[in-house]
């Protein structure tokens, strides 16, 4: 285990890392979240959830509708659509960090936070515009947060991509274990 103090410095050392990488990727952004840019913007223009066009029939294109809602929230708000993709992405990616790191007594949950802070794939995920990191974020709540929490998180998992189902279903299972 480690000392209170080796725990902090490294937890820093590692935030600071992560930090400094996602602010250098910040201005890389994956071409497929700019679907979900596109969804998320005519939302907020009053187009309606679906609207891909500004006539014309509405289609689900997108792959997350919790993000392309936050998205729309930010945009209606006056926020830049990319900002806030960047900023939620990175506020994701220290939750998961965090969240990890806080374990200092368990050494695999704190070792494991360490090297996502410094894990490049990660850091450039959190800053490409995509929902990942948010729904990793999810996840690590849902099998390490407090447990009440849980009834939150589940729903928010589901919202943020179809495959948060199975994490619940699991989450559940271990909950009743």
């Amino acid at each position: 285990m480690f000392s209170k103090r080796e725990a902090i410095l490294l937890a820093a050392a590692a935030m600071t890392v992560a930090a400094t990488v996602t602010v250098l990727f910040s201005r890389l952004t994956l071409d497929d979240a700019y679907i979900t840019f596109r969804y998320a913007r005519h939302l907020a223009e009053g187009y309606g959830p679906g609207a891909w066009n500004h006539t014309g029939e509405h289609v689900e294109g997108y792959s997350s509708l919790l993000w392309m809602l936050l998205l729309a929230g930010a945009v209606r708000s006056g926020i830049d659509l990319l900002v806030a993709s960047k900023v939620l992405g990175a506020a994701a990616a220290l939750v998961v960090i965090a969240s990890l790191v806080r374990r200092r007594d368990d050494r695999p949950a704190f070792l494991t936070g360490l090297f996502l802070a410094v894990y490049v794939p990660f850091v450039f995920y959190a800053a490409s515009g995509m929902e990942a990191v948010a729904f990793t974020s999810l996840v690590t709540l849902a099998l390490i947060g407090p447990a009440q929490w849980q009834p939150i998180v589940a729903p928010l998992l589901v919202a943020m991509r179809p495959e948060g189902a199975l994490v619940v279903g699991a989450d559940v299972l271990a909950l009743l274990w």
